[in-house]
């Protein structure tokens, strides 16, 4: 992916992205709030040579007291020290676990030992420091060298009292707010860029164009309730028929100096909507008075007859296999300019009579007797079919399910029919969420009652005013 795919992931997801850092403040709060309060307090000693007269012997003196200071601290955390304190103060502890909460540091270059003790009760922790530096004196005096009259060389002097603190020492509630929001907004931003990089559903946001080379000729929006059915006859008024009026305006500019558009209409996979596409489209051809002929070309699994409540039992097999001519089979819609020749009985070899002479002689006259002529064929990943069909006319339609559509078979899609020698022409992107950035206008809503062809269903180019006449001219699908 590149940096600006990125950028685009992060700006989409900008409110998760914030609501776990939020979370993540929150968790670091409520857990600093959940732990109990500890208060530090120090004292500080300085120790020092009881001997020495001359310059000399007390720059030795002050090396000697710097070596042995770090041995001293560590002689300050033992239970000859602690236990005492212990004692004195009645604690409920042992040495060792008194030494957990007692830290003893030796600032670089000093004699300075600053005794710092740790306790729920700010008053205890002084007590605590202040008791320890009072030890530590009396036992480091005892342990360290005698002077020649039998007095103790080494003295500790009290430099700084341990006072109860004002605040606790931990925890650091707005350190670990602050933390806990920034571990979010890591979380967060890590997850947003792995799913942008993981994640090839084809969503309505997706550069298909940049992705695989074709651009993107509709969207097809499908609202929460409403169903798969042929939109341009139950609702013909809604923003779902409005889409597929757009579609055809698009495809104009595919037909421009063709006097006929032929084309076939595929997908990745199945139950990405095709059929149901192909027909309302061929519905929405007619509102402009061209002549469409829709041709259910699955030979596998073929739906044109069931979605139009048209007989299936002769159709498109019947007329490549010499059984009938095309005018014996063809099904006019109503008495509008849509033909429909359905698949007929499925054969058990679509690929081959898709490949015939005889289909590609009955496109080329299909084409100079109709101005559009559409053909539903099986997905494209599971057979050749429709790289076959696209060949003998002006090029393919894609159809992406944004519900179930990756990338990489839209895009080895578009790679198996240009490498057929077919051109695609656009992709489709089906059944949007309504909740995309898709803007919708509509108006009062018009239901066309249920159609037959033996029966006159009422003409639906009347709903955008247009005459009943049929209008013969060339390719115009506005």
């Amino acid at each position: 992916m590149e940096t600006r795919e990125y950028v685009t992931a992060l700006g989409r997801k900008w409110w998760l992205i914030v609501l776990i850092a939020l979370l993540g403040a929150v968790s670091g709060w409520g857990l600093s709030r959940m732990v109990t309060p500890m208060y530090t307090a120090s004292a500080e000693v300085y120790v020092a040579l009881t001997h020495g007269s001359t310059a000399a012997d007390l720059a030795n003196g002050a090396n000697y007291t710097q070596q042995q200071i770090a041995s001293y601290a560590e002689l300050t955390t033992t239970p000859i020290v602690l236990n005492p304190v212990i004692d004195s103060l009645r604690l409920n502890t042992t040495a060792v676990n008194l030494a957990k909460t007692v830290d003893v540091t030796t600032p670089l270059n000093t004699t300075i030992m600053q005794i710092s003790a740790t306790d729920a009760s700010p008053v205890r922790a002084a007590d605590i420091a202040n008791a320890i530096a009072a030890q530590a004196r009396e036992v480091v005096e005892q342990v360290s060298p005698t002077g020649p009259n039998g007095t103790t060389s080494v003295t500790v002097h009290m430099v700084q009292d341990a006072v109860p603190p004002l605040a606790p020492s931990s925890p650091k509630t707005s350190l670990n707010t602050a933390l806990g929001g920034f571990i979010g907004l890591l979380v967060a931003l890590l997850f947003v860029l792995l799913r942008a990089t993981f994640n090839t559903r084809v969503g309505h946001q997706t550069d298909v164009a940049r992705l695989t080379g074709v651009p993107r000729l509709g969207t097809i929006v499908k609202r929460r309730g409403s169903s798969p059915a042929l939109i341009m006859l139950t609702s013909s008024a809604g923003s779902e028929a409005e889409a597929y009026r757009k579609l055809r305006t698009d495809l104009q500019f595919v037909a421009v100096d063709r006097t006929s558009l032929a084309l076939v209409v595929t997908s990745s996979v199945a139950n990405e909507g095709k059929s149901t596409i192909t027909c309302n489209l061929a519905l929405a051809m007619i509102e402009s008075g061209v002549r469409v002929l829709l041709i259910d070309a699955d030979l596998r699994k073929p739906s044109v007859a069931k979605l139009l409540s048209l007989e299936g039992a002769a159709g498109l097999t019947t007329v490549l296999a010499g059984k009938a001519s095309f005018d014996d089979v063809v099904q006019r819609w109503g008495d509008t300019d849509l033909d429909i020749l359905t698949s007929g009985v499925i054969p058990p070899n679509p690929s081959e009579l898709l490949s015939s002479q005889g289909m590609e002689a009955l496109l080329t006259r299909m084409r100079k007797r109709y101005d559009v002529v559409l053909i539903d064929t099986p997905p494209s990943l599971a057979v050749a079919d429709p790289a076959i069909l696209a060949r003998l006319v002006d090029g393919a339609l894609v159809i992406a399910d944004t519900s179930k559509a990756r990338v990489p078979q839209l895009r080895r899609t578009v790679q198996m029919l240009g490498m057929a020698g077919a051109s695609v022409l656009g992709i489709v992107l089906n059944r949007v969420k309504s909740s995309d950035d898709v803007y919708v206008y509509e108006g009062p809503e018009i239901i066309a009652p249920d159609t037959h062809p033996q029966e006159a269903p009422a003409d639906p180019r009347s709903d955008i005013g247009l005459a009943s006449t049929t209008v013969k001219r060339p390719v115009d699908l506005n």
